[in-house]
């Protein structure tokens, strides 16, 4: 038996795809309709018309475990829409002004990240198979409690060693964590800086970067094409005018966090590796100096 195409499946590539029956964990769409042919990630299988999967030999062979794709067009035009938001942040959000500084902080993190979900979601029911959890692998396990501070870890190895070539080069850096320290000495932002560090950006970051673009890259591109793809956007996300040439060093660092973390997704096939490892990041280099300078202590 054949198990029926969702109806928001329309042009997903050929490829293996989670089961969008969820009876097995990926079957074959062969670009127009989903096949009989299933996998557990590591054996092939063919459904039978009575129902049960055929062991026959001759349908089974060895393939390597893979994730959903989405096309590249889906991370292109999701990159392109988010780029212009972010570029153009002073000018959409100038009715802010108005607002209290709190409010207005709170509007500007809910739209951002909020375009980052939708992108997701849009991409998922234009082109996505499986279930929106499958598609992104939003997923967790027991294991991660280990992997999340051994990622972390990992990532500021990394930095630690490019921070000194940077210096050791000459190479102009900033932090964009100054920015918001310095806001929080503003009344009533502590709150609204705290939860987009903490809370907003480990899950729609991941799920933008890590989750719809490397998904996408990866459809077009080599595995290691597609991680570093995704990194080097994740830096330049992170540009500032106001930053001037600190951006260049700023941009370097950042991008190579998102390599790192694109290649623990990649590994790992799910998010929630790297979205601990991103609220860690944040936490250690955000929050913590934050809520000590202000003189709050951690339970």
């Amino acid at each position: 038996m054949t198990a029926p195409a969702p109806p928001h499946v329309t042009s997903a590539p050929a490829g293996w795809h989670a089961d969008p029956a969820r009876i097995y964990p990926y079957r074959w769409w062969d670009g127009v309709a989903w096949t009989g042919w299933v996998s557990n990630g590591q054996v092939v299988l063919v459904e039978t018309a009575a129902g049960p999967v055929s062991t026959d030999p001759r349908w089974t062979h060895t393939v390597p475990e893979t994730i959903p794709t989405l096309p590249l067009r889906a991370g292109v035009i999701a990159a392109t829409i988010l780029g212009l938001l972010v570029a153009t942040a002073s000018w959409w959000s100038a009715p802010l002004w108005n607002l209290p500084g709190w409010l207005a902080v709170t509007v500007g993190y809910v739209v951002i990240f909020s375009v980052e979900v939708g992108l997701a979601w849009w991409a998922h029911r234009r082109w996505g198979t499986g279930t929106f959890r499958d598609q992104f692998g939003l997923r967790a396990r027991w294991a991660d409690l280990g992997w999340v501070p051994l990622c972390w870890f990992g990532t500021m190895v990394v930095l630690f060693a490019a921070s000194l070539a940077l210096l050791g080069f000459g190479i102009p850096t900033t932090s964009n964590a100054e920015d918001f320290r310095e806001a929080s000495n503003v009344d009533g932002l502590l709150i609204p800086i705290l939860l987009a560090g903490l809370v907003g950006a480990p899950i729609c970051e991941e799920l933008f970067f890590r989750g719809l673009l490397l998904r996408s890259f990866r459809s077009s591109a080599s595995g290691i094409g597609a991680v570093i793809g995704q990194g080097v956007l994740f830096g330049a996300y992170h540009f500032s005018p106001y930053y001037g040439l600190g951006n260049v060093g700023l941009i370097i660092l950042l991008s190579l966090v998102g390599i790192s973390f694109g290649a623990v997704a990649t590994w790992s096939r799910r998010l929630s590796i790297t979205m601990g490892a991103h609220f860690i990041v944040n936490f250690v280099s955000l929050a913590l100096p934050l809520m000590v300078g202000t003189g709050l202590r951690m339970p």
